[in-house]
C-alpha cells in the first residue's frame, strides 16, 4: 500500500523534525547563554563548563543529520550516543533518565518508520525471494 508507507514516513519525519528542533534550541540555549543557571552550576560542578559550546554544536548537527533523509541514519546513532550521555550523567547523579529514554526510543521508531530497513534483519522478516523466470524458449530456424 503505497499511501500508507508515505503516511509512515511523513509520521516518522514529524517525529525527527520535533526532536530536532528540540535539539536546536538545546543547542541555541547553550551557545548563547540562555541555560538557566543551576544547570550551569551543576555542570561546572561536573566539569563539563568547558564543554558547553562543543555540546551544543553537536546537538545541533545531530538534529540536522537526524532530519535530512540522505543523512538520518548517521544522525540517528550520534543522537543515540548523545541520550545515552545524558541518560548515563543521569543515572550517576541520580536523576530521572526516563524522558530521556523515551526520546531515544521515539527517535528510533520514527526512524523505523522513514526508513524500515533501519532496524536489520534482527527484527524484520526477510522479503521472500522472487521465483526465478521460465527460460525463453530457443528460437526455431
Amino acid at each position: 500500500m503505497p499511501g500508507t508507507r508515505k503516511i509512515a514516513t511523513a509520521v516518522g519525519f514529524v517525529i525527527h523534525l520535533l526532536i530536532g528542533l528540540l535539539l536546536v534550541f538545546a543547542g541555541y540555549a547553550k551557545l548563547s547563554g540562555g541555560m538557566p543557571a543551576e544547570v550551569m552550576e551543576k555542570l561546572a560542578a561536573r566539569g563539563l563548563s568547558d564543554w558547553i559550546k562543543i555540546i551544543a554544536v553537536g546537538e545541533i548537527v545531530v538534529a540536522v543529520l537526524l532530519v535530512l533523509p540522505w543523512t538520518m541514519p548517521v544522525g540517528l546513532l550520534l543522537e543515540s550516543a548523545l541520550w545515552g550521555g545524558i541518560i548515563l550523567e543521569n543515572m550517576e547523579t541520580g536523576q530521572s533518565f526516563t524522558p530521556f529514554a523515551v526520546m531515544m526510543i521515539l527517535s528510533w521508531a520514527a526512524a523505523a518508520l522513514r526508513y524500515p530497513p533501519i532496524l536489520g534483519a534482527a527484527f524484520l522478516p526477510k522479503p521472500e525471494a522472487a521465483p526465478a523466470p521460465a527460460p525463453a524458449p530457443a528460437p526455431t530456424a
